[in-house]
């Protein structure tokens, strides 16, 4: 049950670090003159919440794996 929860609060986190990244994208795409190192920590950032939604996929399918093992075995 915990890691169920566990699953879809690390999607949920990911998902808002991602979008904070897409809001900082158009933030900066709007501004006239912005350094290079700016772009580099929103793609960054946009990154990092992509791995969290990937890390909470790939959990979530471990999850059902064990599930669906233990319901065999027993």
């Amino acid at each position: 049950m915990w890691t169920t929860w566990l699953v879809y609060l690390i999607a949920f986190m990911g998902t808002i670090t991602f979008g904070g990244g897409a809001l900082g994208l158009w933030f900066l795409l709007v501004a006239e003159m912005v350094p290079l190192r700016n772009y580099a920590m929103v793609i960054a950032l946009m990154s990092g919440g992509l791995s969290m939604i990937g890390m909470a996929q790939c959990l979530r399918l471990l999850l059902l794996i064990v599930r669906a093992c233990s319901v065999s075995l027993s």
